[in-house]
């Protein structure tokens, strides 16, 4: 499987986004014989500005046809890293991915919300985590925070979960963080993971952190970017993880059965 980083910096104009997501998906490199997945940040159109992410939650219907078309004309899986979707009348934090044909195959709601951000003010919580095949990795996303929670990554690790994605509006000042967490959750779950960070627009006026990653099984950095908007191409071998896991038993070591405390008597 190739995966396709998309690092972009937004701007407060989500159609200038729309445009520059377009650019930047076109331009992926296609190899027609491998699937090929190509992914975006969080929410990458409307940005944390509440007024785009009411607007965008209205327009989810007009926002998938355009991206939807782009992944039949490229012939590739797309990512939309996430945007604001409406449903039942709350509008959540979701990562949607879109097969070749266009369909919606996947869909996560953030179930961890940045209060600082003050996400919790406009989204609501996901409540669940989902796994999808494509070819043959058992793949999951999270979302930018969620990086900072060990659970969900276990609780997918334990469905022997193949590549988990993380999608990230991650700030330059803890980028070291970023990079960090990805390393550690990667290789304490022995699984791939591609983190997808926002970029800053320049390096003289830094905000978001870039450095998108690939991480192999073993802990290793296969792809890392830089501060500024750029796209990477990277294959990945599920042979790797049959390695990773035959080289240390850590997964089938876990004691399950004594995870608890108790006060010392």
């Amino acid at each position: 499987m190739y995966l396709n980083l998309l690092q972009m910096a937004d701007e407060k104009n989500p159609l200038k986004n729309q445009e520059k997501a377009k650019s930047l998906i076109e331009n992926c490199i296609i190899y027609p014989d491998d699937i090929n997945l190509a992914i975006l940040p969080e929410l990458f159109l409307a940005g944390h500005h509440q007024d785009n992410i009411r607007t965008e939650s209205k327009q989810n219907k007009e926002i998938i046809d355009f991206f939807s078309e782009l992944a039949i004309k490229k012939n590739l899986y797309l990512v939309l890293g996430s945007i604001s979707f409406l449903e039942n009348n709350n509008i959540f934090n979701s990562s949607l991915i879109l097969d070749n044909q266009g369909q919606i195959i996947y869909r996560y709601d953030k179930t961890h919300l940045f209060k600082n951000m003050k996400e919790d003010c406009y989204f609501k919580k996901g409540n669940s985590y989902q796994l999808v095949t494509i070819g043959d990795f058992k793949i999951a996303i999270l979302i930018c925070y969620d990086l900072r929670f060990p659970e969900p990554f276990r609780i997918l690790s334990q469905q022997d979960v193949d590549l988990i994605i993380v999608v990230a509006a991650w700030p330059h000042f803890k980028v070291d963080l970023f990079s960090l967490f990805a390393r550690a959750r990667a290789t304490e779950n022995q699984c791939f993971l591609a983190a997808v960070n926002k970029a800053s627009l320049d390096l003289n006026q830094l905000s978001y952190g870039g450095h998108s990653t690939i991480i192999a099984p073993d802990g290793r950095v296969l792809e890392e970017l830089g501060f500024t908007e750029s796209y990477s191409n990277h294959l990945i071998d599920k042979d790797e993880i049959f390695k990773a896991r035959e080289s240390i038993s850590s997964r089938e070591d876990l004691r399950k059965d004594i995870y608890q405390v108790k006060y010392f008597k």
